[in-house]
C-alpha cells in the first residue's frame, strides 16, 4: 500500500524498472522531490515511451513529438495519444484516466499518478512485462491530508524548477553560460553607450537571423512537402493538412523583406513601425494554431487509409532532412 507522500516515490521506482528513467536519476534520489517527477511527465515523451516499451505494437512511434520543447499544443498531442492508447489497448477506463491538462498544467497529479498505477497494474501489462507495478490505496484521512500538503502549488514549484529531468544537462551548461556572463565585472558608467548599442544591434541581428530561419522552415514545408503531396491528395485534403500555410509564407516573405529594410545601416523605417504593420496579418495564427490538431490528425488517417500517401510523406523527409524531420512534427 502506497502512502500518498510516498506514490510519486514508487511510481518512480516503477518506471525505473521498465527503463524509462536510470536508476541513477535525480527523481530516485533520497532528497528528490514530487516536481522532479512531474516535470520529466509534463511534456508526455516519457509517458509515449513507456507505452512502447509494454507494447511495441501498441500505436506508431512516429505518431508522437520526441521533441516538444514544452509547446503547449504538442505536449498535449503527446498526453492525450498516451490516455487514448492506455484505453484501447490496455483496456483502462475512463475514470482510470486523467485529463491532459491536469498533467501539462499539474492542477492534478495525484490523478495522473492514479493512472500510471492503474496502467502498471493492468493485464496485458503484468502479461507482457511481468514487472512488478505499484498499487495506489489509501484512507480517505491520508488522502485528503496528503492532496493539501504534497499537491498543492505543484504547479508554480514545477514551473519554476525545470532545470530538473531529461534537460538537466542541456539546462546546466545554458546555466554555467549564463552565470559566466553574469560574472564579468564591468565598472560603473565605463563604455555603457557602447555596450547599450552592441546589446542592441545583437537583439536585432538575432530577431533578423530567427526571422530568416523560420521563414526558410515555412518554405521548405511549402515546397517540400505540400507540393509533392498536392499530386495525390485533393484540394480539401490539402487545406486541413497546411493550414494558411501558402498565406504564412507571403506574410513571413514581405515581413522578412521589411525587417531588412528598418535595420539597414541607412534605414529610412523604423523597426516599431515594422511590428505595428504586421499586427493585423499575424492575426492569422489563431486560425493556424486553431487548426493543428485537425491538420495532425488528418495527415495520421491519409496515411494510414493509404499505404503510397506514407510513402509520399516518407520520401518528402528523407529529401528534405534524411528523415531527421517528421513532418507531424
Amino acid at each position: 500500500m502506497a502512502l500518498m507522500d510516498e506514490l510519486w516515490r514508487e511510481c518512480a521506482a516503477w518506471l525505473t524498472r521498465c527503463g524509462i528513467i536510470p536508476a541513477d536519476h535525480i527523481a530516485n534520489q533520497p532528497e528528490s522531490e514530487i516536481k522532479t517527477l512531474a516535470a520529466i511527465l509534463r511534456d508526455g515523451v516519457l509517458l509515449c515511451n513507456l507505452l512502447n516499451f509494454l507494447d511495441p505494437q501498441s500505436f506508431d512511434m512516429r505518431d508522437f513529438n520526441r521533441k516538444p520543447q514544452m509547446a503547449h499544443f504538442l505536449c498535449v498531442q503527446n498526453i492525450k495519444l498516451f490516455l487514448e492508447i492506455c484505453k484501447s489497448s490496455f483496456g483502462l477506463k475512463d475514470s482510470d484516466l486523467f485529463e491532459p491538462t491536469m498533467l501539462y498544467d499539474l492542477s492534478n497529479f495525484h490523478r495522473v499518478l492514479v493512472t500510471l498505477s492503474k496502467l502498471s497494474q493492468c493485464r496485458k501489462a503484468q502479461t507482457l512485462t511481468n514487472i512488478p507495478g505499484f498499487n495506489f490505496e489509501v484512507s480517505q484521512t491520508d488522502k485528503s491530508s496528503s492532496d493539501e500538503d504534497i499537491y498543492k502549488d505543484l504547479h508554480v514549484a514545477t514551473v519554476n524548477h525545470m532545470t530538473c529531468a531529461g534537460h538537466d544537462e542541456h539546462d546546466s551548461k545554458v546555466e554555467e553560460v549564463y552565470q559566466d556572463l553574469c560574472s564579468i565585472q564591468i565598472t560603473r558608467n565605463q563604455h555603457s553607450s557602447i555596450i547599450s548599442y552592441e546589446q542592441r544591434d545583437f537583439v536585432i541581428k538575432e530577431l533578423v537571423d530567427t526571422e530568416t530561419n523560420y521563414l526558410e522552415a515555412l518554405m521548405a514545408l511549402k515546397y517540400k512537402f505540400m507540393q509533392p503531396l498536392e499530386r495525390v491528395l485533393q484540394k480539401d485534403v490539402i487545406r486541413v493538412i497546411f493550414p494558411c500555410i501558402r498565406e504564412l509564407c507571403d506574410i513571413h516573405e514581405t515581413f522578412l523583406s521589411k525587417l531588412r529594410e528598418a535595420t539597414a545601416t541607412d534605414a529610412k523605417i523604423k523597426l516599431s513601425s515594422v511590428f505595428l504593420e504586421f499586427r493585423e496579418p499575424f492575426l492569422i495564427y489563431g486560425d493556424y494554431c486553431s487548426s493543428m490538431t485537425n491538420a495532425t490528425d488528418a495527415l495520421r488517417d491519409v496515411c494510414k487509409k493509404t499505404s503510397n500517401i506514407e510513402q509520399v510523406v516518407n520520401q518528402c523527409q528523407k529529401e528534405h532532412s534524411g528523415g531527421r524531420l517528421q513532418l507531424r512534427d
